[in-house]
């Protein structure tokens, strides 16, 4: 069986799964009980050097299409174009301030699965102001007012964040993404000021997903305006 299945391979792989483990096909974390453990035992997870930002970002702006924080941030003005700003303005951010950023790769060198993080403690702690220009003074706000509902809910207490993590549409259900939330969760044991990693999530079918693989749900909040909740979570070192 190839690795990284894809096409007929990966649609055998997904037949198996819900004829024999009745894993549903939405699960993009857990996988299958058996073969996705033997799948996950062969991925590496390596660091993104800076000059593979722009990969980065082409790969998230196609994994965050659809998603319920992008559209609500974006607004009535979502464009192909415009999601592609503001992750980049996600991704450039972190990149600048040194951050770091994960990813894995296919055997043919493709970028499948990447995830912006941030550590407990950043070497830098501000962010350059010039990449927020051309987002838009609409999509500021709202990207702010989102800010603001959920900072309340992020520990005080040192620790690992996540802030987006996505797998190419045709890599999920192989646990690419729970690879590097292990790494990430790795990271959080070897530093002894961590508690864990956080992560929210902006889609309640995800939060059972992330329970499976020890997060907890440690809030919830809504947007002032009510149109945007979120959940924050916690797997602890």
């Amino acid at each position: 069986m190839e690795l990284h299945p894809s096409g007929p391979a990966r649609a055998r792989l997904e037949s198996i799964c819900t004829r024999i483990w009745k894993c549903k096909p939405s699960h993009l974390l857990e996988g299958c009980p058996s073969i996705v453990p033997s799948i996950m035992s062969s991925i590496r997870v390596a660091a993104i050097p800076a000059y593979g930002v722009e990969e980065v970002v082409d790969l998230l702006t196609s994994a965050f299409t659809g998603y319920e924080a992008m559209d609500y941030m974006l607004g009535d003005g979502r464009t192909d174009h415009r999601l592609r700003a503001l992750v980049g303005y996600f991704v450039r951010s972190r990149s600048a301030v040194g951050s770091p950023i994960f990813g894995v790769r296919h055997d043919d060198g493709r970028l499948v699965a990447a995830a912006v993080t941030d550590p407990p403690h950043p070497l830098v702690r501000s962010e350059p102001e010039d990449l927020r220009h051309g987002l838009g003074a609409d999509v500021i706000e709202r990207m702010e007012r989102f800010g603001r509902a959920i900072a309340p809910l992020e520990p005080a207490q040192p620790h690992h964040y996540v802030g987006m993590i996505g797998v190419d549409a045709e890599h999920r259900r192989l646990g690419y993404a729970r690879a590097i939330l292990d790494h990430v969760q790795e990271s959080a044991r070897a530093d002894h000021d961590s508690i864990g990693v956080v992560l929210t999530t902006e889609r309640s079918s995800n939060v059972p997903i992330y329970a499976s693989i020890g997060f907890e749900v440690i809030g919830e909040a809504t947007t002032a305006d009510g149109l945007l909740t979120s959940w924050t979570l916690l797997r602890s070192a």
